[in-house]
């Protein structure tokens, strides 16, 4: 979607096929499952804040449009959470216009300029994003770029023929 909508899975809910959504909040009490979100260039992001799990799709609209405060803002105990940022288009290869520039704000971080554009590090800017929601967080980027890391998916490298990746976590 490359939005901001949060799936919350409740007790009293069910989380059943993919639901249109860029983020899944899974609240204590659930019981056993297994969630995930698909990506081919945008950031997953996996959140442990204690028995809660969340698991965000982070993508340059995404991150302008504040996918991380929203969700992270519904976290009821996000003090010493640990995050996961996994792989995720890179720094050296993401290259983006003013317009992605504008839309980000002072949060962009900006690794280079190029002929047409910038040079986004979507990893790092989605870390400055959960910094300033979740400073207590024990944060850990993975750094892992999915344009030239041919292991993983890219859809900025491979167009329509790219699969997707797919992060997951198990409560």
């Amino acid at each position: 979607m490359h939005g901001v909508a949060v799936h919350e899975v409740t007790r009293y809910s069910a989380l059943t096929g993919e639901p249109e959504a860029d983020a899944i909040l899974i609240r204590p009490g659930v019981g056993n499952i297994v969630a995930f979100i698909k990506t081919a260039d945008c950031v997953p992001i996996l959140i442990i804040a204690g028995e809660e799990r969340l698991l965000i799709h982070a993508g340059w609209k995404g991150l302008a449009d504040g996918i991380i405060k929203k969700s992270c803002s519904l976290l009821k105990s996000p003090v010493g959470a640990a995050v996961l940022i996994g792989p995720a288009a890179g720094p050296a290869y993401y290259e983006v216009g003013t317009d992605v520039i504008d839309a980000l704000g002072e949060d962009a971080v900006i690794r280079g300029k190029t002929e047409i554009g910038y040079l986004l590090s979507l990893s790092e800017t989605a870390a400055k994003k959960l910094h300033a929601v979740l400073p207590n967080a024990n944060l850990h980027d993975s750094k892992v770029c999915t344009m030239s890391n041919t292991e993983f998916h890219s859809y900025r490298r491979n167009k329509e023929q790219s699969g997707r990746n797919v992060s997951f976590m198990v409560s």
